[in-house]
């Protein structure tokens, strides 16, 4: 790896480093400064597939929001559009990818791949950036939980990799790609804090796609350690998700539900989980 500071499992805060090649796209893990196992971890794994890559410290929200970020949070804000509160740590994460973007235009690169320090490598993400498949995007998830995708068109990468156009924003940011465009967009659409980091505006405004199948895996929330906190336990008993959509007979005269409706039979539904 030509970052030592990676390979030495280093946070770097300000000052992360651009890999070799004009036109290479960085690596940015997002860390917390305690969370050494996990970057122990990713550390391996980017040495094993030859992948440079830099740590970029995480707010840490855990013991509550330090009174720099407050600005950039809108509590009740949060509460008129969820129906109910963030934990801290949830506000610490969308600061953290909120930093990342504010990189991204600061240096004027031309994009960046962000992962979660918790992320789990795959081959064929190595294939993908040693082939630089993610020019011409705006933004690419590369691990989700539960996404939809556009029947046409399909788009098979040099790298073999299958990309599919995003129908509608699909859940999971522990990897994905994001284009300076793109970065300038979820910084506009991000701020103030509003809603998880997960996103944080409609991204199929962009050029957006997913790969088939996820090339970034995530490990099964229940068995690993999170710094978020619980966030369960902020959702009201009986909280209805489904409140801000057209119900019974008012699905015949909602704009919305009939443009979601010929999305659904336009689209393909994939659940990979974890």
């Amino acid at each position: 790896m030509t970052n030592t500071d990676s390979q030495a499992g280093r946070i770097e805060k300000d000052n992360s480093m651009r890999p070799e090649g004009e036109s290479d796209w960085p690596i940015f893990v997002v860390s917390l400064s305690v969370a050494t196992e996990r970057q122990a971890e990713i550390t391996r794994q980017m040495q094993e597939m030859g992948l440079p890559f830099s740590f970029v410290e995480a707010a840490d929200c855990r013991n509550g929001v330090p009174a720099e970020f407050e600005p950039q949070i809108d509590r009740p804000g949060t509460i008129a559009r969820n129906g109910y509160p963030m934990s801290n740590g949830e506000y610490g994460c969308a600061l953290s990818h909120l930093k990342i973007y504010d990189m991204i235009l600061s240096r004027n690169l031309p994009g960046a791949i962000v992962l979660e320090d918790d992320a789990i490598l795959t081959e064929a993400f190595r294939d993908f950036w040693k082939a630089r498949d993610y020019a011409g995007y705006d933004f690419v998830q590369l691990c989700y939980f539960d996404a939809r995708y556009w029947r046409w068109p399909k788009h098979v990468a040099k790298s073999g990799v299958e990309l599919r156009y995003l129908a509608e924003n699909a859940f999971m940011n522990a990897g994905y790609l994001v284009s300076n465009k793109g970065a300038a967009y979820l910084l506009e659409g991000g701020r103030p804090i509003t809603t998880r980091a997960d996103w944080p505006c409609d991204v199929t405004r962009l050029k957006a796609a997913l790969t088939i199948p996820p090339i970034i895996r995530h490990p099964v929330p229940e068995l690993a350690q999170s710094y978020i906190g619980e966030r369960g336990s902020l959702i009201p008993a009986g909280f209805d998700f489904s409140a801000g959509y057209a119900k019974v007979w008012k699905r015949l005269v909602s704009i919305a539900a009939w443009r979601r409706f010929l999305m659904k039979r336009l689209s393909i539904r994939t659940t990979p989980g974890f």
